[in-house]
């Protein structure tokens, strides 16, 4: 009998063993499957286990056959450099915060959401033999069923249940490595801007989607299902996502007097990167000026800006952009009105015109001093060289030279400005 018993337990234990491994065998790991993809989990508060959607309704916002989902749009975006197809949504999973809790938090914690719900997601996963690892995925999204602060957290997000998708363009943007948003100047003066002014508003650049929420020209796609899109990311921030191909953004780099210029550029929409061209134009001028010029016009991702105009942004040092606004109501500029002017940097910018149908504008960078700035820069150049010259003793020549600047300078004052 008790080698029977014996018998039996051994066959029971072998049969087990080979159950375990033949599951172990089949559990497949959730790898992505293309580098840019998504991972997304869904939960649910620990107190409310409604799931407002199911997971094919998340899924449907990385389907690539769709122009108004994330995947065409990050494709248009990069130049092609980006896809986030293949991103995989999961869920819904029971955290073990209450919904007052989740509610009470802010950006500082964050984080907590986040983490919560990758650990409560990857747990289930497991559970049912099918592990994934969060570090191989682009990013992380967790959508929360309950009301909850939403953001970027690094390459994660936190969202709530009902976002809009341009909140994703938004957030993913930042999860993609872009720290970095787009603020709205007051313009200071009726017709002469004045670099570097204080902002009047973060966000609210209605041209570009690093202003979600905030009076973006956003459009709402077919159907309506997933909420309103758009518009456009500037091209100073996809040149810092390393996006740019080289030809789309023309360089007008200014290092000197003598290298000021008229230049005449013919831009393409940044809504259209299909088509061939320069697509903006960087002003570059001493003492780290920096402009950016773009033309926008009511197509693809902008068809939601009310008429086609270019747009001026300073691009500071600190690689924000800053949109400037005309007094007269209008932000950006059209061919027949008055030009963008930078007197004390010396820049003007002029929209000369737009084709037949707005396919291209055409746009004339100028650079070139004054004749009154002539005349001053023409001072500091002869004051150098004299201080330069080793004919004089040193104090003697420099005295000589300020002397002769000054005097250089208040001929320079009797010239009219052209």
């Amino acid at each position: 009998m008790k080698i029977l018993s014996s018998l039996l337990w051994m066959r029971v234990t072998h049969a087990l063993v080979i159950a375990l491994a033949a599951s172990l065998a089949h559990a497949q790991p959730i790898v992505p499957a293309e580098p840019g993809a998504f991972l997304m989990f869904l939960c649910q508060a620990s107190d409310n286990s409604a799931a407002p959607h199911a997971p094919a309704y998340y899924q449907e916002l990385f389907d690539p056959a769709n122009p108004d989902m994330l995947d065409a749009y990050f494709k248009e975006m990069s130049f092609g450099k980006v896809s986030v197809k293949g991103s995989r949504v999961f869920g819904w999973f029971r955290l073990n915060v209450n919904s007052a809790d989740l509610k009470a938090r802010s950006n500082p914690t964050r984080h907590l959401t986040l983490a919560e719900c990758i650990d409560a997601g990857v747990a289930s996963l497991k559970a049912q033999g099918t592990p994934v690892d969060p570090s191989q995925w682009a990013g992380t999204i967790a959508i929360i069923n309950v009301e909850t602060d939403a953001g970027s957290v690094g390459n994660g997000i936190v969202g709530n249940a009902g976002e809009v998708i341009a909140f994703f363009q938004h957030e993913m943007i930042h999860a993609m490595g872009l720290n970095r948003h787009t603020h709205n100047l007051p313009d200071n003066a009726a017709d002469d801007h004045v670099w570097g002014a204080p902002i009047q508003d973060v966000y609210n650049d209605p041209w570009d989607i690093m202003s979600f929420n905030r009076g973006q020209r956003s459009y709402q796609p077919p159907g309506g299902t997933h909420g309103f899109a758009g518009p456009t990311l500037n091209m100073a921030y996809r040149s810092l996502l390393n996006w740019v191909p080289a030809g789309r953004i023309a360089n007008n780099l200014v290092t000197s007097d003598r290298g000021r210029k008229i230049t005449t550029y013919n831009l393409i929409p940044v809504s259209e990167p299909q088509r061939p061209g320069t697509m903006a134009v960087v002003v570059a001028l001493p003492g780290d000026v920096r402009y950016l010029v773009e033309y926008h016009r009511s197509t693809g991702y902008d068809r939601a800006v009310v008429r086609n105009e270019v747009v001026v942004r300073e691009w500071r040092a600190d690689q924000d952009t800053y949109l400037v606004r005309q007094t007269n109501g209008h932000i950006g500029y059209f061919a027949g009105e008055a030009p963008f002017i930078d007197t004390k940097n010396s820049l003007s910018i002029t929209v000369q015109s737009m084709g037949s149908n707005g396919d291209t504008a055409t746009v004339s960078v100028n650079t070139r001093l004054n004749k009154r700035q002539e005349c001053q820069a023409q001072c500091r150049r002869t004051r150098d060289q004299c201080i330069s010259d080793s004919r004089l003793p040193g104090h003697k020549r420099v005295q000589q030279c300020v002397r002769e600047y000054a005097e250089c300078l208040r001929g320079c004052s009797n010239l009219i400005d052209p």
